[in-house]
């Protein structure tokens, strides 16, 4: 077939499809950015170069140390991070021993025993405390009071036993925090099911959008959360389109952030030229699309530059089905987009089911064209969309209404970009 072919990733490798020439394209993606030359290095300049006021003389007394990690579903390079880690730490005297690694599920699975081993380093794995975060278990949940906001404060009582504590995560769009990293890798990665909720429920603000952090309530939200539970200081990346890092911040939960952020805006804000007929997107690849619950998040980024009545074409593996019980029961439960979006705002927010929410918006502006040669035929009906199991199947059915001359619109990595309507 004549045109153009294009790659999209799919789970480990890639969907192909080829396009024809008639039409206008456009490929939104994050700016180019070189890797770090040397990743151990990067990481322990930005620990020795720490940004704002941190208290290092703390770290020097202290016996415990949590260091909070996010959990297989962020590409952070948690292995090659904690490395560096303990390799500064010698400055202080800490070793692994002294070390409590909280895995930030947040709302997630636990982690496994075999993603455990992937993460950490052996030396980790062997020496320190391990321990995988469940927000729905209130033994382990310890109250702070609430937020001005109202919202309730409750973090793994582990973290705060610890005598310092610190974060690791990275900076990337969010389809409603507006940016991830910061406080929010302890915040929602180890707080409890009700902080989680109540955090979340603000999602409808119009300020809850990717790429928007000032006005956005629930990351101003999430960032008095951190001063609240209290921490010492965090390690942040920047990652490139390939998920390699650019860039390592460290320092003071906001100061430091800031300055990723500003970094991560950078790369991540990118210009289109008016909303696409068509728009071809995915989460990126592995780990993003092995589940509905994850690879949701690209089709609000798809949303923002898809016309109404437009069409979007998902390519996600799938291979872990919808992902959680609650959103696929919430999903099942109606036959339309719209009367899930019914009953979302008829009833009282309820985290998890707010995936469906999510997901449903945008099935109500656009067609949506599943592309997963993986996921259970059962699950179709619930996720109420058209599935097939090539992308050139997907580009056929998506082209068949489209004028000769009709945009189309590429999101190799959706989640990597913030679109901005660029001014005429």
């Amino acid at each position: 077939m004549a045109g153009l072919k294009i790659e999209m990733p799919y789970g480990k490798g890639m969907k192909t499809g080829c396009i024809p020439g008639s039409y206008k394209l456009e490929t939104i993606l994050p700016e180019k950015a070189d890797k770090a030359e040397d990743l151990g290095r990067e990481l322990l300049r930005a620990l020795n170069n720490p940004i704002g006021e941190i208290n290092l003389s703390g770290l020097r007394k202290a016996k415990k140390v949590a260091v909070v990690v996010n959990d297989i579903t962020r590409p952070v390079p948690t292995r090659a991070v904690l490395n560096s880690l303990l390799e500064w730490f010698q400055n202080f005297g800490i070793t692994a021993s002294q070390l409590v690694i909280m895995i930030g599920n947040g709302l997630h699975r636990s982690a496994t025993k075999e993603e455990v081993a992937y993460l950490l380093p052996k030396d980790v794995v062997a020496n320190s405390s391990i321990i995988n975060h469940d927000a729905y278990d209130q033994d382990s949940l310890a109250e702070l009071g609430s937020t001005s906001r109202g919202t309730p404060v409750f973090i793994n009582h582990s973290y705060l036993e610890c005598d310092y504590r610190i974060v690791i995560g990275m900076i990337e769009p969010h389809q409603f925090v507006g940016f991830t990293g910061g406080a929010k890798g302890a915040v929602i990665g180890l707080g409890g099911e009700q902080t989680i909720g109540e955090n979340h429920k603000m999602l409808i603000d119009e300020g809850a959008c990717p790429g928007n952090t000032g006005g956005n309530p629930v990351r101003e939200d999430i960032d008095e959360i951190g001063g609240i539970i209290g921490i010492d200081m965090i390690l942040n990346v920047v990652l490139n389109l390939e998920k390699e890092v650019v860039k390592a911040v460290a320092g003071h939960y906001m100061d430091a952030y800031r300055e990723g952020l500003r970094i991560s805006e950078s790369l991540s804000q990118v210009h289109f030229h008016g909303p696409a007929e068509l728009v071809i997107a995915t989460p990126g690849g592995y780990p993003k699309d092995a589940n509905l619950y994850q690879a949701q998040k690209a089709l609000y980024h798809a949303e923002m530059v898809v016309k109404e009545g437009g069409t979007v074409i998902l390519v996600a593996r799938l291979n872990e089905g919808v992902g959680d019980n609650l959103f696929e029961d919430k999903l099942g439960q109606f036959r339309s987009p719209d009367a899930v979006l019914e009953d979302f705002y008829s009833r009282p927010f309820k985290i998890r089911a707010h995936k469906a929410y999510l997901w449903c918006r945008t099935l109500v502006k656009a067609r949506t064209i599943l592309v997963s040669a993986d996921v259970r035929k059962d699950l179709l009906q619930i996720m109420k969309v058209e599935c097939v199991p090539s992308l050139q199947e997907a580009l056929d059915v998506g082209l068949s209404n489209l004028a000769p001359d009709s945009k189309i619109c590429l999101m190799p990595n959706a989640l990597s970009v913030v679109p901005r309507l660029k001014a005429n």
